[in-house]
Formats: C-alpha cells, structure tokens, sequence
C-alpha cells in the first residue's frame, strides 16, 4: 500500500517574489539603443558553418569590358577583406551586447536525481533495507535589485556595438578612399605612359634630323651622339612608366580585393576639374565642425569613452547589496524494499529571496574600480587626440587641395609654354640658326612640362577625394 503526501515549504518572503519581481521589471527597464544604433547587416545572412577553405572574391571576367569607377567601388564594399574583419567585428560587438541582455532575463535549470541506500541493523530485530529514491528538480533564479550594475553592463555593451559599427563606417570610408585614389594613380600612370612614347617620339624624330644633318655635312657626329643620348633616356623612362603603371594597376586590383594580377581595364572619368572657388578658405570653421559632426571615428571614439564610463559605474556599484529571488521544486519517489515502511511520493517547493554584501575580498573591487576609472580616463584622451587629429587632417587636406588647383593652372600654362618654345626652337634648329643643345634642352623641358601637368591632374583629383574624406562627407557632390 503506498501512502502519498505533498509538503510544501514556504520560507521568509515567498508571498512576495511574483510582486517583487514586477516590480524590479518596472523599475529597472530594458535600456533601449538609440536610432543610430541600426545594425549594418542582416542577422540572417550570417554563416551557418565554418569552413577552412580560403574565400576569395572572383576577379571580374575579361568579357566584362573596362570597368567605371562606381563598379570598382561596388566590388570593393563587397570583396575588400580589411572591410570584411571590420563587419566581422561589428557582428562579434553585436553578439556580446546580446549576451549582456541576457542578464534581465531568469535563470532557469532543470535536473533530476537518482540514489540507491542500503542499510543493515543488527541485534535481536537484525534487517536489511534497501531505499530507492529518485525524481526530477527544477529551479528559477531571477536577479531583482544590484543597485545597476547590469543596467550600466548592458548599457556599456550597447554603446560598444554603435562604436563598432562606425569603426565599420570609417572602414569603410578609407577603402573608398584607397579605390578612388588607386583609380586616379592608375589613369595617371597611363597618362605618363603616352607622354613617354611621345618623348620617345620627339627625340626620335630629332635624332634623324641630327643624322641628316651629319650625313648632309651640316651637323657633326657630337650632335648626333647627343641626340641619341636623348633618346635613350626616353627609353629608360618609357620603361619606368611601364613599371609605375603595372605597380598602380596591382594596387588599384588589392584595394578592389582581387589579386594582383588581375586582368582588367577602367574608364576614363568625365569630372570636372575642381576651381579654387568650389572651396572658399573661410568656411575652414564649418568643415571642422563638419568633421566633428559626420566623421565616423570620431562617433567611434566618443561612444568608447561613454561605454567606459558605463563599466566604471558598474564596477562601482559591485560594491551594494544585490537582490536575487529563487524558486525551487523538487520531486522525490522513494521505494522501500522488504521493510514494512510505505512507499513515499515527496513534493517540495521552496522560495526566498537573498540579500548579498560583499563585506571583504582583498581590495579586488577597489582595484578594479581604480583600474576602470584609469580606462575611462584614458578613453577621453584619446577620444581627444582623435579630434585634433581630424581637425588637423581637415587643415592640412584643404592646404594640400587648394595647392593642387593652383598647380593644375601653373602646370598648364607652362607645358603651353613648353610647347611653343620647342616648336620654335625645332623650327630654328632645322633652318640651322642653332645649335641642337638648345633642341634638347627644349625638349627636355616640354618632357618634363607632360609629366608634370598629367601629376597635377591626378593630385587634384586625389586631393579632392582626400579633402572629403577629411571632412567626413566622401562622396557627396557639393563641398
């Protein structure tokens, strides 16, 4: 016959643990992320497995047809893998702010337990008895009250995962950045590659006529040998353009995230060259103010120092009471074997709610305390030396842009220059009213007039991008 029986246990405070607990629910409410905290990805597009195998983006087929510097930089938000460890950071910020939410949740475990005890008495009644007891186990914690630290935990989390989704927009804007002036380098290197062969060319053509000169009795062979000097050194720096253009182009490929030995081909740009008067010098206030505002790492090292002084807080507050309330159930079947004794089905439930202090542990907190307020102190400079720092690079763009504009037009009038006087002096040359240094010379400075206006178009260009990277408006169209 088995005799059945419940028995509960209630301890101090039972009554009150549902009450408690909405009302700690209310008090201390789920701190919310502001607007700006959209994650910059889709957590359904995270990878369901791992794999060993090394991923690379596939290089654009040759079929494709020379590409526009949109398309470049598409493939680059998509393929650069410095971008890539950056959104991977961000998701890792992300899952770690979620795993500081999960301390307003409960603790819920379930358990069960099994047991066999054997015990024999002696004497004049000697018996043997065998007890057989198991049942399954559940309890609940919930933490009410800890003076907030897990809301400054939470929050601290929370503001780490916005910094690092601007490290990810700062990333973003350097690869950008390197595209852009990757591009502009490789057109220039091509540029400088046709006005190598047209130096070639010249000297060439200058050459022969050096030759018939000497051939004709008018020239001498000192002439002829100079000439060909000349040609020589166009050589040597055709060769050289050719190096520089195949360097630009593997830097252009890398920056895109495709080997380096990536075949491919660009579109010229239908841009405008920037006027000294697009950037009026006293609005340098408004760009500095601009970069504060839009640059994302200074956002990113803002955001560091306001989560450092969240985990100082909590830190701090590790040092109040702390408020946990736990629910207990257990269930015990216990089976008596050749003994008199009735089985025994047992229920127990049990509640209480704990206060904790932390009387003493070796100055640990006080420690971690004076470790998180040097942290906090720490960010703040360098969130300080993040803001001189762009405001610097803003100072230092603009000069290094309006010297570029003013270079273009300097450039320019001197390879007119450039051009005339050979023109003139070739002229000379031929109807024999001087000598051929004055032929070379000529044409050593029209070569270095080329290379020097087809410079001062690429930094422009360059120095523009560079300017708006600055400020933290890269790829806006108005200054």
């Amino acid at each position: 016959m088995k005799k059945k029986t419940i028995r509960s246990i209630l301890s101090f405070g039972f009554c009150i643990v549902a009450g408690a607990g909405l009302l700690a629910s209310g008090c201390q409410s789920l701190p919310t992320a502001p607007a700006s905290s959209t994650a910059l990805w889709d957590s359904s597009s995270y990878p369901q497995s791992a794999t060993a195998e090394p991923v690379r983006s596939p290089p654009p087929p040759s079929a494709q047809g020379p590409l526009t510097l949109d398309v470049l930089q598409a493939q680059a938000i998509a393929a650069n893998p410095l971008l890539q460890q950056r959104l991977q950071q961000a998701r890792q910020s992300e899952s770690l702010m979620r795993q500081a939410m999960g301390a307003w949740a409960p603790t819920a475990d379930v358990g069960a337990q099994a047991g066999v005890i054997n015990s024999d008495s002696t004497g004049a009644m000697s018996n043997r008895l065998t007890t057989t007891s198991f049942g399954p186990q559940a309890s609940l914690s919930w933490l009410l009250m800890d003076f907030g630290t897990r809301s400054a935990t939470v929050r601290a989390a929370i503001l780490e995962t916005l910094a690092a989704n601007h490290r990810f927009n700062q990333t973003f804007q350097d690869v950008v950045l390197e595209v852009h002036a990757a591009y502009y380098d490789w057109l220039g290197a091509q540029a400088v590659i046709t006005a190598s062969q047209t130096n070639l060319a010249t000297a060439t053509t200058t050459l022969e006529a050096a030759t018939l000169k000497e051939s004709g009795g008018l020239g001498t062979r000192l002439d002829r040998l100079r000439a060909q000097t000349d040609v020589e050194q166009s050589r040597a720096q055709l060769e050289s353009a050719l190096a520089a253009e195949t360097a630009a182009k593997s830097r252009l490929a890398v920056a895109v995230g495709w080997p380096a030995s990536t075949p491919m081909d660009v579109i010229q740009p239908q841009a405008k060259l920037p006027e000294e008067s697009d950037w009026p010098e006293d609005r340098m206030g408004d760009w500095i103010e601009q970069a504060l505002a839009q640059r994302p790492d200074v956002a990113a090292a803002r955001l560091e120092v306001q989560a450092a002084e969240q985990k100082w807080l909590a830190i701090r507050t590790e040092r109040f009471p702390r408020l946990t309330g736990t629910v207990q159930a257990d269930q015990t079947d216990r089976r008596y074997s050749e003994s008199i004794l009735e089985d025994l089905d047992t229920t127990e439930v049990s509640a209480q709610l704990a206060l904790t202090f932390n009387v003493f542990n070796g100055r640990l907190t006080a420690n971690r305390i004076r470790a998180a307020a040097e942290a906090l102190e720490e960010s703040r400079q360098r969130n300080l030396e993040v803001e001189l720092a762009a405001e610097k690079s803003v100072w230092d763009r603009y000069y290094e842009l309006r010297s570029a504009i003013r270079q273009v037009g300097f450039s320019r009038a001197a390879l007119d220059s450039a051009e005339e006087a050979f023109a003139m002096t070739d002229e000379r040359y031929r109807s024999g009213l001087c000598d051929i240094v004055f032929l070379l010379d000529g044409q050593n400075s029209l070569s270095s007039a080329r290379r020097n206006w087809i410079a001062a178009v690429n930094n422009v260009f360059v120095a523009q991008i560079r300017f708006q990277h600055a400020t933290g408006t890269l790829g806006q169209e108005t200054p």
